[in-house]
């Protein structure tokens, strides 16, 4: 067995989002795949951060929408983009009951992933809506 890390998780839960939003019924058989982490301690991120997310879409997109550009809609965001945001939004906002996510590794975890599935700005996209929305939940 494999060990995976959160940084493999939140990769997994990307995928997972993105599956999802493309062909939402074929979403439980990506679920099911050789992508889904092999260790329970990952597995069990992973699935908390994607619950979190389909418990608390609304109020993600909501917080997405309100801090893009005049004229933005949260439709005209590619796929990746919006789904790197909903999990990093969801890891830190809604965490599982027992889990104190730190802003500035969220942030950097996310930028990762734009990084690697995204397009050329992505993590700078990222970075900058993170940032201003962990600002105003922080104080």
């Amino acid at each position: 067995m494999v060990v995976m890390t959160r940084t493999d998780a939140r990769a997994y839960v990307l995928k997972y989002l993105y599956a999802k939003e493309i062909n939402p019924e074929g979403a439980e058989a990506f679920a099911s795949s050789r992508y889904k982490p092999d260790d329970e301690e990952s597995s069990a991120y992973a699935e908390g951060i994607i619950k979190s997310v389909i418990a608390n879409r609304e109020a993600i997109d909501t917080l997405i929408s309100s801090h893009l550009k005049k004229n933005w809609s949260l439709d005209q965001l590619n796929k990746v983009d919006k789904n790197i945001l909903r999990l990093a939004i969801a890891e830190f906002k809604f965490p599982a009951a027992d889990e104190k996510p730190d802003c500035a590794i969220v942030i950097n975890e996310a930028v990762k992933l734009a990084k690697t599935y995204g397009g050329d700005r992505s993590y700078r996209f990222i970075n900058g809506i993170l940032d201003k929305i962990f600002k105003e939940n922080n104080g």
